[in-house]
């Protein structure tokens, strides 16, 4: 219920239910998340980092469409936070994996599921693997070098 007076929720609540009653639940069809806190760009800025080697260009201050495979990469980093960052940066790291965990929670964990027993699908690759990162495989006993490119894969 929106916040309004009490007198006025009584007359306001058959608009809601029948809402609710009269409509299928709205599926999302897809998701974006934009960072604007500078403290929470700087921090996953060293996170990446910290990942990578190298420093990254302005891919946190840019919209990042979900399930945010680039912040799923960086979520096993996030429990070392406290060695290099302050109280304030550290809880505004927390507060957005917990809120991806919530969001995302399930599909990160049938992901994980996958990569632990040595499988991947398209659906996750993304999340395994960036682009431009090599990966060596085998196919039909011969080693094979690939050049990922997860976007140019089919979503599911």
């Amino acid at each position: 219920m929106p916040n309004v007076e009490p007198d006025e929720v009584e007359m306001l609540r058959p608009y809601f239910s029948m809402l609710h009653d009269d409509s299928p639940t709205a599926e999302p069809i897809s998701a974006s998340l934009k960072i604007i806190s500078k403290d929470l760009i700087h921090s996953l800025h060293i996170l990446e980092t910290r990942r990578t080697g190298r420093p990254v260009t302005s891919v946190f201050e840019q919209a990042i469409p979900a399930p945010y495979a680039i912040l799923y990469h960086l979520r096993e980093l996030s429990a070392a936070m406290p060695e290099y960052s302050t109280t304030a940066k550290i809880a505004a790291v927390w507060t957005l994996y917990d809120y991806l965990d919530d969001d995302l929670g399930s599909e990160y964990a049938e992901a994980e599921s996958l990569f632990k027993s040595g499988r991947v699908s398209k659906k996750h690759i993304d999340k395994l693997f960036r682009s431009n990162e090599l990966v060596l495989m085998h196919e039909d006993g011969q080693p094979v070098a690939v050049m990922v490119d997860v976007h140019m894969l089919p979503q599911t």
